[in-house]
């Protein structure tokens, strides 16, 4: 879940259906009323979200039919409708901003380990970048405010994984235990 850069709406990812409730959607909800909108339709099992800095856009994961096709898709927060589905790779998870808004962040996790990776998209374009190997199943990712690193937590190995941005190599990593599955950075 994330919510709208004034925090009045909500954006949750409904990852598939559920007592008669459909699923593959984003679920807007309007926080000052409480009142749940309509579905917005973006494809087979959305896993993660985050909002652009400019507060326009909604970047939603999405995992796709197979472990081999998944996208990203932008939904616009002001119409509340989603964008062409963009190609990111097999079994995307986490989705993170740069602080500049230029590059979303995706953890890939398809069931072949080797290729476990985060991937740069270039919101400008909509071209995905050189994967960087990151270890087994990378679920979340957070950047640092300056931009410069990136930290990820691999539920497989259960790791923490330090990502210098500019070289695009991992430069450190250390046993945090079981499935981290989250992540969060503080400012200092």
């Amino acid at each position: 879940m994330v919510t709208s850069q004034n925090g009045s709406i909500a954006f949750l990812a409904n990852f598939g259906a559920y007592m008669g409730k459909p699923g593959n959607s984003v679920i807007p909800v309007n926080l000052e009323n409480f009142k749940v909108g309509r579905p917005i339709k973006v494809g087979t099992e959305p896993c993660d979200e985050a909002v652009t800095p400019n507060g326009k856009q909604v970047l939603v994961t999405v995992e796709g039919n197979n472990a081999t096709t998944g996208y990203v898709v932008a939904i616009d927060v002001t119409t509340l409708k989603a964008g062409k589905p963009i190609p990111i790779g097999p079994m995307p998870s986490g989705i993170t901003i740069d602080p500049n808004g230029k590059t979303a962040w995706v953890a890939l996790d398809p069931p072949d380990i080797s290729h476990d990776a985060i991937v740069p998209l270039d919101l400008s374009n909509g071209k995905v970048g050189t994967p960087i190997p990151v270890g087994d199943e990378p679920w979340k990712i957070a950047i640092t405010a300056n931009g410069s690193t990136a930290y990820v937590v691999d539920a497989g190995s259960g790791e923490l994984v330090k990502v210098d941005l500019e070289s695009r190599k991992v430069v450190d990593s250390v046993e945090v235990g079981p499935q981290p599955h989250g992540i969060v950075l503080l400012a200092k």
